[in-house]
């Protein structure tokens, strides 16, 4: 059993391209993952650009088990709550320049909610030979295209 995670080293080249990959499928729609400091501070934050299309934001010194939760929050987000989202250039602002973003806090606790839904079934269905954080992804993927090929 494996309890490394790729994103132990968060620079990891494969780790991203897997994130990449991965995010649009457990999200349920196109979106852009980006290791860049969150412009309201925190861990994460998601918005939605001028062309439409979410951008999940992960705060650069995360690793390990907090960026693989915070992914999952975040994703939470774009297939909850990114369809109600005003388009913004939040993505282009620099980091820590949002000092009066508020969170919707029934937005917040959705987004847990649908998180711990996908820790809890990745960490069951992940394959043990893999990076934990790897399995988790991989185990929500094949979760959402077997449902798409039913």
């Amino acid at each position: 059993m494996s309890d490394i995670n790729l994103s132990d080293n968060p620079t990891s080249p494969i780790l991203w391209r897997l994130i990449s990959k991965a995010a649009p499928i457990i999200a349920g729609r196109d979106c852009i993952v980006k290791r860049r400091d969150p412009t309201a501070g925190g861990n994460g934050e998601t918005s939605v650009n001028l062309e439409g299309v979410p951008v999940v934001a992960i705060a650069e010194d995360l690793q390990g088990d907090q960026l693989t939760a915070t992914l999952l929050h975040e994703l939470a987000h774009v297939k909850l709550h990114a369809a109600k989202m005003q388009r913004s250039s939040t993505e282009l602002e620099p980091p820590g320049s949002d000092t009066k973003h508020k969170n919707r806090p029934e937005w917040e606790l959705e987004a847990d909610n649908q998180a711990l839904e996908w820790v809890r079934y990745g960490m069951t269905n992940r394959d043990l030979n893999l990076p934990k954080d790897a399995g988790v992804l991989l185990a929500l993927v094949g979760l959402y295209l077997e449902g798409a090929n039913q």
